[in-house]
């Protein structure tokens, strides 16, 4: 695995606001911008029914009605709206404003309330919230920046609140704009500010999809990932191909998901409780 450029802040939301700009738009949910760039809906599709799966596994037995609930990185609202569904009073907050824009244009979000604002500095209270929300968010902070992010998502829930997160585990992945930690890395860092692990899933195994992967690297000795656009760059025979691929992976993911442990997966889901009072270290 090659080092990775150290890269700021600043350099990861100018990257993701040049995702909007070329991929908001590709598909009428905005998928193409906030999964796979630029990718077609079919295939961020599969990514996001399956973390959906995860949110539902981790949530169960959670009575969400009349909660307070913070989205980070609310994007175009798909989680947000479905924490409104469960009968929260939802805020999203994103840096990123062609997205929240997008989000407070959706018929469907208009009694959500979205905020222009970065995790890394949240502008809320101390514990205020009673669910806090980061799908796929926080592996984007660079790792200088990652203990200060996670720090004010910690903050601003209440004690006896929930934090649930899915993020990237798989520690090989060399995007320039993934700052992954391993599994224990997450639950360390959520401990040290004062979080208990409850629950744990494994999101998007993907065994196909990591194969054919693999595959056309060796064959061509390209990478996936155009890393000037952050797209996945296949012909249109390799669409082809990963079409069916996705479409064989709904039954085996299914598999994956009931047996194989959670540390293989390529994104962990994780459910913390805010404890009320820190446990001493000895």
């Amino acid at each position: 695995m090659e080092e990775k450029t150290k890269t700021t802040i600043e350099q990861v939301e100018r990257y993701w606001s040049k995702q909007s700009e070329m991929y908001l738009n590709t598909d009428e949910r905005g998928f193409g911008a906030v999964i796979y760039s630029g990718m077609p809906i079919w295939f961020n599709s599969f990514f996001n029914h399956y973390q959906q799966k995860a949110f539902m596994t981790l949530t169960e037995g959670i009575n969400f009605s009349g909660l307070s609930a913070l989205d980070v990185g609310s994007g175009v609202g798909r989680w947000s709206h479905i924490l409104y569904k469960k009968g929260c009073k939802v805020i999203g907050i994103d840096f990123e404003k062609s997205r929240l824009q997008k989000a407070k244009k959706n018929p469907n979000l208009k009694n959500i309330t979205f905020k222009n604002m970065s995790v890394v500095n949240l502008e809320f209270e101390d514990n205020i919230f009673d669910f806090t929300n980061s799908i796929t968010v926080l592996q984007h902070i660079p790792h200088e920046n990652k203990s200060t992010a996670i720090k004010e998502v910690c903050r601003a829930t209440k004690k006896g609140g929930y934090i649930l997160i899915i993020e990237l585990i798989d520690l090989f992945d060399d995007a320039p704009h993934v700052f992954p930690l391993s599994d224990k890395g997450w639950i360390d860092i959520f401990a040290n500010n004062g979080c208990e692990l409850i629950k744990k899933v494994g999101c998007e195994f993907s065994p196909l999809l990591r194969i054919l992967r693999y595959i056309r690297y060796v064959l061509t000795k390209k990478k996936n990932i155009d890393k000037s656009t952050g797209r996945i760059t296949l012909s249109k025979f390799e669409l082809l191909i990963m079409r069916v691929v996705i479409l064989l992976s709904y039954p085996i993911e299914e598999v994956c998901v009931s047996i194989t442990p959670a540390k293989y997966a390529r994104h962990g889901g994780y459910l913390f409780k805010k404890l009320s009072k820190r446990k001493k270290e000895f």
